[in-house]
């Protein structure tokens, strides 16, 4: 277990309680300061499992109007309504998961 890996796990579990702030609201997940997916194996992977997941892979939050790719760019605070709720539903996901892995490996 890395000092990256877990840090990202507290992060994660930070962005996914409803009322944190993220440190960038104009960027998703992979862009926020202290996540490192890529530690993780199959990060991928586990995010096209995610119930929500939209079938791409670079844009994986749905959004109640827009297509996965529009919404991103077009959505300036990526962290708030609906749209900001099912990011926060995937952080708490990747949380649970990549606790899961680590603790297989020990």
């Amino acid at each position: 277990m890395t000092t990256e890996q877990l840090n990202t796990i507290k992060e994660l579990e930070r962005l996914g309680k409803p009322d944190s702030r993220p440190t960038r609201a104009d960027v998703g997940i992979c862009n926020q300061p202290g996540i490192y997916l890529y530690y993780f194996d199959n990060y991928d992977i586990l995010i096209q499992r995610w119930k929500y997941f939209t079938g791409e892979i670079v844009f994986p939050i749905p959004h109640p109007t827009l297509t996965p790719e529009r919404a991103y760019y077009k959505t300036q605070n990526k962290w708030t309504g609906p749209y900001g709720a099912k990011r926060r539903a995937l952080c708490r996901y990747l949380a649970r998961k990549f606790k899961k892995q680590l603790k297989a490996t020990k």
